[in-house]
């Protein structure tokens, strides 16, 4: 498959670099020779599983955590050593730390405590930040009054009162339900590109990386697996992993490469156009393919790259289904159900239900290949 393109228009310096970081807790190594770059005016997402050390990284990149190893450059300079105060940051942290005994105004305010301002500038920016996040009509409630969304949002304009060159996110939506939390993260996306400030968020939500960020930072285990635009990892990820936590991706294990373009299971022979796969000639890969990519055929519509397969099940999911489908084979190794996504209408059109035999297509140029499953 052929990746789009990244996207975004990087320019020449860089804003934000971290170079071979390595921390360590004890003998838990949470971040492993970790090293990325931030260009001015992305919303870059660092995005894994619970315990990757993505939050350890962002700590880290705000002053909260020293490293063991490696350094932190902010425009050029070793900010390694540098308190979070001198680190040109806003910081918003999951739980928003809002005081509770001051109203939304004093809160957003309190950002503002070490900025040479008289009380009359003070105020003022005070409210031109409420207005920024739409809650001027909320400067006089308290934190309590306010509901999670909002609490968000005055978390947020706490964090930009000072004018930061850097706004640091940490699961800055986690808290909230799924209605408010889609609702707010195109809020947030909205007002960084607005501001064009430099953003760093923290996620474990995949979602939310594939809607908000220029680039996504992916990681397991303390190390980084792939930083690309988030339509390059979906479309081109490098690992397994990367395939199946980015996404729903079907594998089946046990292809045979026949040639360059040639994959072989029992008496089922699949075509590519991925050349590279020459050098692993009669090695076995793992094949992948997305559900969105899977064709349900109806009679005579393709001739190559047709699979034979079982419904096993039919899952409703509004104005689609998701199949389960079992492959066809002569001795079944456990790794033969896929997944199929179908609009309902192709569904009713074609009778399908559980039990039936169907005939599926892999579209060539959607077909990724793995060595190995790591």
């Amino acid at each position: 498959m052929t990746p789009v393109s990244a996207g975004l228009e990087k320019e020449s310096e860089i804003f934000l670099e971290v170079r071979h970081v390595t921390k360590t807790f004890g003998r838990f190594v949470a971040l492993e020779n970790v090293s990325m770059e931030v260009y001015p005016g992305e919303l870059v997402c660092i995005l894994g599983p619970s315990g990757c050390g993505k939050t350890t990284l962002l700590r880290v990149i705000a002053g909260l955590e020293e490293q063991n190893v490696g350094g932190v450059f902010l425009k050029g300079v070793d900010i390694s050593r540098f308190p979070t105060s001198q680190r040109e940051c806003g910081i918003v942290f999951q739980s928003y730390a809002l005081f509770p005994n001051l109203t939304a105004a004093r809160n957003v305010s309190y950002g503002l405590k070490n900025a040479k301002l008289t009380r009359e500038k003070r105020e003022a920016r005070t409210q031109e930040m409420l207005d920024l996040v739409g809650l001027a009509d909320q400067a006089r409630k308290y934190p309590a009054q306010l509901s999670g969304g909002q609490q968000q949002r005055i978390a947020l304009a706490r964090a930009l009162a000072p004018s930061p060159s850097m706004l640091l996110l940490d699961e800055p939506l986690s808290a909230l339900d799924a209605q408010v939390r889609v609702h707010l993260r195109s809020e947030i996306r909205e007002l960084q590109q607005r501001l064009g400030i430099t953003t760093i968020m923290v996620t474990h939500d995949q979602e939310e990386g594939l809607t908000m960020a220029d680039r996504i930072i992916l990681m397991k285990d303390g190390r980084l697996i792939q930083c690309d635009a988030p339509q390059v990892i979906y479309q081109a990820p490098n690992t397994t992993f990367a395939a199946g936590f980015i996404g729903a991706m079907n594998f089946i294990k046990g292809w045979q490469v026949v040639d360059a373009g040639t994959l072989m299971l029992d008496s089922y022979r699949l075509k590519t156009p991925d050349d590279e796969l020459e050098k692993l000639v009669g090695q076995q890969v793992t094949l992948a393919i997305r559900p969105e990519d899977i064709r349900v055929m109806e009679t005579g519509k393709a001739d190559t790259n047709i699979l034979s397969a079982e419904v096993r099940n039919i899952e409703f999911r509004g104005a689609s289904y998701r199949l389960r489908l079992r492959l066809q084979r002569q001795q079944p190794d456990g790794s033969d159900d896929f997944e199929a996504d179908m609009p309902a209408i192709r569904v009713d059109r074609l009778g399908l239900k559980r039990g039936i035999m169907v005939k599926v297509h892999f579209p060539p140029d959607r077909l990724l290949w793995f060595s190995g499953y790591s």
